[in-house]
């Protein structure tokens, strides 16, 4: 499948919430992304660690890259995770798939920081069709319905932000 156009998901401004900070991510945050590729806790269901010259390629190719984003802490700046958002490879629809520094697991960092994306992709991305989901069970509740762990994934096709 073609790679999706990602050009619209481009940050002009960081993405701010209460307590984190969403921006493009810099040359800077090579050890935090080293220790996301490469811790098997966060990388369990994702296929276990990643060899070292694949992490290099990853660190190199989402520097600046649009739909990746680095999620740092509001008050310090310290990079603790990575969001993504883009056509999963198998189907085709929208997925957002995040990692998190296990020392920052459970704070509720995960759910903020989709929440914010997903708002700020929602208000910015081109419409193509009118269809929405309609709310339910898995529609109606943001992060925390998608029991999955802080290095899950989850499509914005079965989820959305709450309104």
């Amino acid at each position: 499948m073609a790679d999706m156009d990602r050009s619209h998901l481009g940050l002009t401004a960081p993405i701010v919430t209460a307590r984190l900070v969403l921006r493009s991510v810099e040359t800077a945050d090579d050890e935090m992304l080293t220790r996301i590729w490469t811790d098997p806790d966060v990388r369990r269901y994702m296929g276990g660690p990643l060899e070292p010259g694949v992490v290099r390629h990853r660190n190199t190719d989402f520097v600046g890259k649009p739909g990746k984003y680095c999620v740092a802490i509001r008050a310090t700046g310290e990079p603790i995770g990575l969001l993504g958002i883009g056509a999963d490879r198998r189907s085709g629809n929208w997925e957002v798939s995040y990692g998190f520094l296990p020392e920052h697991w459970r704070r509720g960092y995960a759910r903020e920081a989709v929440h914010a994306l997903l708002v700020w992709v929602f208000e910015r991305a081109p419409r193509r069709n009118s269809s929405r989901p309609t709310p339910g069970p898995t529609t109606s509740r943001p992060a925390d319905s998608w029991r999955r762990s802080e290095g899950g994934s989850s499509s914005p096709s079965e989820t959305r932000p709450s309104q």
